[in-house]
Parts: structure tokens; sequence; C-alpha cells
């Protein structure tokens, strides 16, 4: 057998460690010894993600184009498309996919209340109580008697015809 292992050189086994390296295999070889591989392996995993994303839109930049061609000859501004729709024609199904669903204009709109920032003063009149100012001007009973405290002292009964209540 040792007569045939010499005479023919290609049936020869080498081990792992004799057959020649890889460009490949010899370079991470080396960036290991560098203690470089953890960074290494980052660098490459985010420049994989970036030219993945590149493509993703590279090959999607495809599908999102405008199909419309102009023809030879034909101006820029001819190229744009107008909006000569009769009133009558109604709107074919792709002419709304296009443009998208389009709100309709509200001729009456309702404004909600909003809460006042001045001051409104009050002249009392008789038979006038602290509940029905305060529902008059929606306020609650103690904002009456608060800020009137130097008028009212926090009693309801004080209330007399004639009084000016902030």
């Amino acid at each position: 057998m040792d007569n045939d292992i010499k005479n023919n050189p290609k049936k020869e086994n080498k081990s792992p460690s004799e057959r020649p390296q890889s460009f490949l295999s010899r370079g991470m070889e080396l960036i290991y010894q560098l203690g470089l591989g953890e960074s290494t392996l980052r660098v490459a995993t985010n420049v994989f993600l970036l030219l993945a994303v590149i493509g993703v839109i590279f090959l999607m930049r495809g599908f999102y184009t405008d199909t419309a061609t102009k023809e030879e000859g034909e101006d820029v501004a001819e190229a744009q498309p107008t909006l000569t729709a009769e009133l009558n024609e109604a709107p074919s199904p792709l002419d709304t996919a296009i443009r998208g669903i389009s709100r309709m204009a509200m001729m009456h709109t309702t404004i909600p209340s909003r809460p006042r920032l001045d001051i409104t003063n009050y002249t009392v009149q008789e038979g006038d109580t602290v509940f029905g100012i305060s529902e008059q001007f929606g306020l609650r009973p103690q904002t009456i008697l608060w800020s009137n405290y130097n008028i009212l002292l926090d009693d309801p009964h004080r209330l007399k015809a004639g009084q000016e209540l902030s």
C-alpha cells in the first residue's frame, strides 16, 4: 500500500492541518488572533443590513413609480395631468384609487363651547340666589362665593339686591 501512495500522489490522504488554507480562512484566523473577531462580526452584520435595506428600496422603487409615460417630443408641462372632468361624469374606481378618499365639505360646523377668560360683573336683582346666579352663568355656587369673598364672606344669606358680584 505504501507503494501505491508513492506511485500515485493523488491518493494521498492529507489531514486538515496539512491542507492549504483558503484566503478567507487565513484572513479570519488573523482577525481572531488580533482579537477583532466580535467587532468584525458586528460591522459585517451592519453592512449586510444596510445592503439589504438598499436592495429592498431599489426593488420597491419600481412598484411606486408613475406608470404613465410621455410620448416623444411632448413638453413637460403637457405631461402633467389635468383635471378637466365634467360634473355629470362619475369618477371611475381607478381615479378614486389614485386620488384617495376625499372629504366632503361641511357647510355648518359646530363650535365647541370654550371657557371664559374674562371676569363678568353682575348686579344682584331682587329675588336672586347664589344658586340661580351660578346656573345663569354656568358656574358652581362655590365659585360665586369664593370670587366674592369680600362681599359675601362665604355666606349665601348675605346676598342683597344692588350688590356688584364678579
